[in-house]
């Protein structure tokens, strides 16, 4: 006879919450877990690859136009006389990537059309479609304008992209959303690098004005010293996070139009385009880091609550000594200290151009003996005889 087993006992209701509440965690801890208590297994795999299919679903992809009407025509109906359907563009209705699509009864007495378009719309009240907004934006990211986005078009078959005045405001639209993204993801960032300084000094409060160890970072368009955009950005060395920017510009496309800067029509138009004026910097591109610099440190404190405070940079670093010179906190010096990624890089660059310098006449071991032994008088390596 076999054996008779023990039953297991249940446990208790009470003992399940108990050791939901306590630090151990269960499966009763998964609050997605107990709405799901009385499904089955089977149940619950295809409502998980239900979910997994509408998310494949979504987004834009690329079709032929001939495969897509073959298959419609074989494998769809007419919803009220149940006769083949076909499917063509409408050209009159064409909006850069985005086209009109004419579904239309092959039954002459029934001729039921559907029409429909290929993108969705920005916002409800908007007239201008995702597509295209996509595509204004894939090219703004490669550093691209419209042009080369009408080449891409071109050698895919595909539309052409919308025109150069709805292109301007795609950007404008743009421009205008990343903006308010940039100042809270750099709001947010100056929030938690200052909670992060709480953290480490019970005395602080919110309200604390704190010091944050910060490096300084500049940028141009074009390499070399002829660019007319840059900008500087401050970074934290206790995060690692972006602080602030600031853009610098030497040229605006709008006040170059005018020849007579003098006349009183300028003076006129200038009064109401002063607010948006892109020219914000006078001076050569290499002196944009250390004046964009000087106008981050002066606005830390009221943006912030924080003072960069010490200054991580390079031994010749020309945005320090503008800074220690503006004296953005009063009386309290600015610390300094040497960045060590541009040793590591200066280092580096010396060691691999003493190897090549001597190759076949040392070994590794004798160049870097003397490189130690040597001296750098005007940036170059001494010769040991």
């Amino acid at each position: 006879m076999p054996k008779n087993k023990k039953r297991k006992r249940s446990m208790p209701d009470d003992a399940k919450h108990h050791l939901k509440a306590s630090m151990k965690g269960s499966w009763y801890n998964q609050e997605d877990k107990q709405d799901q208590r009385g499904t089955s297994v089977s149940s619950r795999k295809i409502q998980t690859e239900t979910e997994y299919l509408q998310e494949e679903n979504r987004g834009n992809i690329i079709m032929d136009l001939d495969i897509l009407n073959s298959q419609i025509g074989e494998h769809t109906c007419c919803s009220k006389c149940y006769g083949k359907m076909n499917l063509s563009v409408i050209p009159s209705k064409q909006n850069g990537l985005c086209s009109s699509l004419l579904l239309k009864c092959q039954n002459v007495q029934c001729n039921h059309t559907s029409e429909f378009f290929t993108s969705k719309l920005c916002t409800s009240s908007s007239h201008s479609f995702e597509v295209n907004r996509s595509v204004v934006l894939g090219m703004r990211l490669i550093g691209k304008g419209r042009n080369a986005a009408s080449k891409f078009c071109a050698a895919m078959n595909l539309p052409q992209p919308v025109s150069a005045t709805p292109y301007s405001d795609h950007t404008r639209h743009i421009t205008e959303k990343t903006k308010i993204v940039l100042l809270q993801e750099l709001l947010n960032a100056g929030k938690r690098g200052h909670t992060l300084k709480e953290s480490e000094d019970e005395n602080l409060c919110p309200e604390s004005v704190v010091d944050c160890g910060v490096t300084i970072d500049g940028s141009w368009l074009n390499r070399g010293l002829s660019s007319r955009h840059g900008f500087v950005t401050v970074i934290s060395i206790d995060t690692g996070e972006v602080l602030d920017v600031h853009y610098m510009c030497s040229v605006c496309p709008e006040c170059s139009k005018w020849e007579d800067k003098t006349s009183p029509e300028y003076l006129e138009w200038f009064l109401s385009h002063e607010s948006e004026c892109m020219l914000n910097h006078d001076g050569s591109a290499q002196s944009m880091e250390t004046e964009g610099a000087s106008i981050l440190f002066n606005r830390s404190v009221q943006k912030y609550n924080m003072r960069y405070n010490p200054f991580i940079g390079d031994g010749d670093s020309k945005a320090f000594l503008r800074v220690l010179r503006d004296k953005p906190y009063g009386d309290i010096e600015i610390q300094k200290e040497e960045c060590v990624g541009h040793i590591q890089k200066r280092m580096g660059t010396r060691l691999r151009n003493l190897i090549t310098k001597y190759k076949g006449n040392f070994s590794v071991n004798q160049a870097m003996g003397l490189l130690v032994k040597s001296g750098r008088p005007n940036g170059s390596l001494m010769t040991i005889k």
